[in-house]
């Protein structure tokens, strides 16, 4: 979306507004999002937790901020639902994994498809190398998230040093 060198230069406290509103927006998903599914904030948080890979119970009451008991209550609406299933740990049978259920992940997906067609819409206007920019701020602003001490859930696969 480069138009040259007559582009005027950034404007810091106007790019701090829109990732504020960036974040506000994806907040409000979040919440239209469980509304829609008929899912508590703790629900939905869980099935987003799940979207990545299966996790043990303990850590869902990490990533999510709740008690290891208030988690099973979550996991066990969650699964009455078809939305996620318990199954042995691959790493331990003596421990259990919460899975996202195919079904679960295709009832989050429905409800977020009108988002991906926007977001995908809005970034086809740049360039490879001004989405890689993109991504390179974005990356920065989530670690700098990350490193305020307020979030609970741990950085992205690409911040991880395993």
């Amino acid at each position: 979306m480069s138009d040259g060198p007559a582009d005027p230069p950034v404007d810091a406290p106007a790019l701090g507004e829109e990732l504020r509103a960036l974040i506000a927006a994806g907040a409000e998903v979040r919440q239209e999002v469980a509304k829609r599914m008929a899912l508590s904030d703790h629900e939905l948080l869980t099935l987003e937790h799940l979207a990545e890979t299966a996790k043990g119970p303990g850590e869902l009451a990490r990533l999510v901020g709740v008690s290891p008991a208030a988690v099973t209550g979550i996991v066990d609406r969650l699964a009455e639902r078809g939305h996620v299933e318990r199954a042995p740990d691959p790493g331990d049978r003596r421990r259990v994994a919460v899975r996202l259920t195919d079904a679960g992940r295709e009832a989050v997906y429905v409800e977020l498809m009108p988002m991906f067609v926007a977001l995908r819409e809005a970034h086809s206007g740049y360039d490879e190398a001004e989405r890689a920019l993109l991504e390179q701020y974005l990356r920065a602003a989530t670690a700098a998230l990350h490193a305020s001490g307020l979030t609970r859930s741990a950085p992205p696969p690409s911040e991880r040093d395993d």
